[in-house]
């Protein structure tokens, strides 16, 4: 009996817990179904919000851009790849028919990728394992328009090759005026790949823009010597065209970057020839092609002498004249001539700092000796550091068109293919009408050629050279071959446009 109240008090506590667990587990049960309901968009009203995601942390800095091939001393080569072996060239040949159009001259175009593409003849593969450090291509801007250039470019990068780009000297020039053509040109190249892909300047590969090719022998579009001078019976009437059309190319070049958003440091020249002249106001005397240096700095800094007006305002000319200028010369010379007449008398003229260079560099009747001989001696002056750069060997191929054919080149033209261009194409100067055609691409014949003594100047080799008549490589043996030399690994270009070389 007196356990009946702590059994009746137990009995109902015990309820009471049940009671409780009851509640709670409803309770839980309803929070976990929330829970799961609310990736179906259930849960009730306020579901529980999505956790915060972790920020992202910031990019670490960018690796170091891969360090281009050395400027100094520079070792170009003049790049022509005219797909015309002694059989075309002789009478009645596929590029000596009259009437029938020749080989577009304008190497860079991508109709030309046969010759120097990886996938082709690998013509600048072969100029790089030659020791070279710099390719001149001419005509590069002026002659076609409507199909792609920097593929050249990104293959020249690949390989650690600097470029220099010539403009076509022979463009229209009316009364020796070069402003127009030489805007338009420079304005359809950088939006045919000349331009970087990324950044605001030019291809990173192209490290020099040659304005005319011998402005002095004053062989442009629809003028001549003798028109000069009918407009003009001064003494120096000569002089005045010939700066006067340098001057205004320049401005064309500037105002074309200004109007395309080109913020370039890539360096300018003209390839003055090596004449015996006076330059404009007089200061040089009988000079050999140093009259031509003279006569840039004098015609920038008082464009009246010229008879020309900028069109670009005058401190944005001086300033790339100041900054971005550099003289150079052709010469047929060996290098001791050349060193006398213009080396030794560069700082009597006070030209420095700016710095000068061989743009075509012949060497004319040197035995194979005295042509590695002087490519060591310049190699050696490029090296001290002071005004002279290097030199642009002249040429890759022998020129077996010219009415004399030119011979000298690094490599001759053999009978057998390594392949077909694509349509390579050439527009006329004055119409601008296009006529496009399809080439072989020859191999390379290096029997007799200049390739061995160029390669022992500049340390370079020629054991791997692909496209080669003597030992004819298949499409997949060049694209397999491996070398000592290691080309494709090498540094490519930094990727700011227009590495300098005048500072």
């Amino acid at each position: 009996q007196q356990s009946a109240p702590f059994e009746t008090a137990w009995i109902s506590h015990r309820a009471m817990l049940q009671q409780w667990c009851s509640i709670i587990t409803i309770i839980v049960l309803l929070n976990v179904a929330g829970f799961l309901l609310q990736g179906c968009g259930g849960g009730g009203s306020t579901p529980t919000p999505a956790p915060t995601p972790k920020p992202t942390p910031a990019p670490g800095p960018a690796p170091p851009s891969p360090r281009p091939l050395d400027l100094l001393p520079l070792r170009g080569v003049s790049y022509n790849a005219l797909p015309c072996n002694k059989n075309d060239a002789a009478a009645g040949g596929t590029c000596n028919n009259v009437g029938v159009p020749k080989p577009g001259q304008d190497y860079a175009q991508e109709g030309y990728s046969a010759m120097w593409g990886k996938e082709g003849r690998d013509d600048l593969g072969t100029l790089a394992r030659l020791g070279a450090n710099f390719v001149r291509v001419d005509s590069a801007l002026g002659l076609e328009s409507k199909h792609d250039h920097g593929a050249f470019l990104d293959r020249a990068q690949e390989l650690g090759l600097h470029v220099m780009l010539g403009f076509h000297t022979q463009m229209i020039c009316p009364k020796f005026n070069c402003f127009d053509a030489w805007k338009t040109a420079a304005k359809v190249g950088l939006a045919n790949g000349l331009k970087a892909k990324v950044g605001g300047g030019w291809h990173p590969a192209v490290t020099m823009l040659i304005l005319q090719d011998s402005p002095d022998i004053l062989n442009f579009g629809n003028v001549t010597p003798a028109s000069c001078t009918d407009d003009d019976k001064s003494p120096n009437a000569l002089a005045k065209c010939r700066v006067r059309a340098v001057l205004s190319a320049m401005d064309g070049l500037l105002m074309a970057e200004k109007e395309s958003g080109v913020k370039s440091t890539v360096n300018i020249t003209a390839a003055w020839s090596s004449q015996v002249q006076d330059s404009i106001d007089g200061k040089v005397k009988q000079g050999i092609g140093i009259y031509g240096f003279q006569d840039m700095v004098a015609g920038v800094a008082r464009p009246g002498l010229a008879g020309y007006k900028f069109m670009s305002s005058e401190r944005d000319v001086k300033a790339a004249f100041e900054g971005r200028w550099t003289h150079s010369i052709n010469t047929a010379s060996g290098w001791d001539f050349v060193k006398e007449k213009v080396g030794d008398l560069y700082e009597q003229y006070q030209f420095p700092p700016k710095k000068w260079f061989l743009a075509e560099y012949q060497g004319v009747g040197l035995g194979p000796k005295q042509l590695t001989q002087d490519l060591q001696s310049m190699d050696e002056e490029g090296e001290k550091g002071k005004h002279f750069l290097g030199a642009n060997v002249y040429q890759f191929q022998s020129d077996y068109t010219n009415p004399t054919p030119q011979l000298f080149g690094l490599f001759g033209l053999g009978n057998a293919s390594t392949g077909q261009t694509t349509d390579v194409c050439q527009e006329d100067e004055t119409t601008h009408v296009a006529h496009c055609a399809k080439w072989p691409a020859y191999c390379l014949d290096s029997e007799r050629s200049r390739a061995p003594y160029v390669a022992s100047g500049w340390n370079g080799s020629t054991a791997t050279l692909h496209g080669q008549c003597a030992k004819l490589l298949s499409k997949a043996n060049i694209n397999n071959t491996s070398n000592s030399t290691d080309l494709d690994s090498r540094p490519a270009l930094s990727g700011q446009s227009g590495v300098r070389v005048v500072v």
